[in-house]
């Protein structure tokens, strides 16, 4: 599941998205490394434009977003900025919650990205 969640604002309900399917799991004989780089790629490719229609302005932001083992996305943080609607964080949460990576050894990895949304 991923958990959006907004800093420095009041409390706010969680949205979970459905578990991803056993079908997009890689086998764990391909898990490689982590990949900062490609992870970040996979994040700057999600269009945010749809979530002008959901409130959010045009606006340069800043996440931290987690990633599992098996290449999704399990936390979105969005720290910047202040001050956004709710239907603002869940839209863009839930859109940079929609990037994916190969499966990779070790743990949970958390990376910082910037976000655009148009």
């Amino acid at each position: 599941h991923v958990t959006y969640v907004e800093v420095d604002a009041p409390p706010r309900t969680v949205i979970v998205a459905p578990p991803a399917s056993p079908r997009d799991a890689v086998p764990l004989a391909e898990a490689s490394s982590f990949d900062p780089i490609r992870a970040r790629n996979a994040l700057a490719n999600v269009d945010l434009a749809k979530c002008r229609n959901e409130g959010a302005p045009s606006v340069h932001g800043h996440a931290n977003v987690t990633y599992v083992p098996g290449g999704h996305i399990s936390k979105v943080l969005i720290d910047k900025p202040a001050g956004l609607s709710l239907s603002a964080v869940t839209c863009i949460g839930r859109e940079l919650g929609t990037a994916r990576l190969d499966s990779f050894d070790g743990a949970e990895v958390t990376v910082g990205t910037s976000f655009f949304v148009p």
